[in-house]
């Protein structure tokens, strides 16, 4: 069986113009990069994470990437053939929708963009066959246009037979033997949490989360 753990409650985007709309930003949208040159961060705070605070683009991974990662490990190979992470890219294109943006959604600048790069580059492909145009994406799409973890993913996953838990913050990643075997953490109303996995734990908390973990 699978079991997500969520560290949230809220279910998905609130209103671009709601009060509560910056709830579904870690950090308020107030993280920042260290350093001369800050940079803001953006990390979603919502079942979806920043699926559904993003724009929905798509991007496989390059060939010559996956081949840099060889070089360095070449048991990449058997563990997780590139054949394999295109097989599972064309799944998930297939699940969101994805398509190149109609240049109606370009906008001005943008058509004039491509216009002057014809031949050079490519419109963006994104999951988002139900967008309008409102330009709010990185407040979670007011229409439902853009497709998301939690609208796409999770009601396939519930179909067969997954759980979740909400407002469950994970501290510790279990690891014996350089093995991932669980997690732990707090529930919900504050009591101590730990789950144990048979077979894999799949960390999903973002580059920032993650790496934090």
């Amino acid at each position: 069986s699978v079991v997500v753990l969520e560290a949230v409650s809220a279910a998905v985007a609130t209103a671009f113009e709601s009060a509560d709309a910056l709830r579904m930003v870690y950090g308020g949208g107030a993280w920042r990069t260290r350093g001369p040159d800050a940079v803001a961060l953006q990390a979603g705070r919502a079942i979806g994470g920043s699926t559904a605070i993003g724009w929905g683009v798509h991007a496989g991974l390059p060939q010559e990437v996956y081949d840099r990662w060889l070089q360095r490990d070449p048991g990449w190979q058997v563990r997780l053939p590139y054949a394999e992470l295109e097989l599972a890219r064309e799944c998930t294109d297939a699940e969101f929708s994805v398509g190149k943006a109609p240049r109606d959604l370009w906008g001005t600048s943008g058509q004039l963009l491509m216009d002057a790069l014809a031949g050079v580059a490519d419109p963006v492909w994104r999951g988002a066959s139900g967008c309008k145009g409102t330009a709010r994406c990185a407040a979670g799409c007011p229409t439902k246009g853009m497709g998301s973890v939690d609208r796409v993913v999770w009601p396939i996953a519930l179909r067969y037979g997954a759980r979740m838990h909400s407002g469950v913050q994970v501290q510790r990643v279990e690891v014996r033997g350089g093995r991932a075997v669980g997690v732990s953490g707090r529930s919900a109303t504050g009591g101590r949490l730990a789950v144990s996995a048979r077979r894999a734990v799949f960390l999903c908390a973002g580059t920032l989360g993650s790496t934090r973990l």
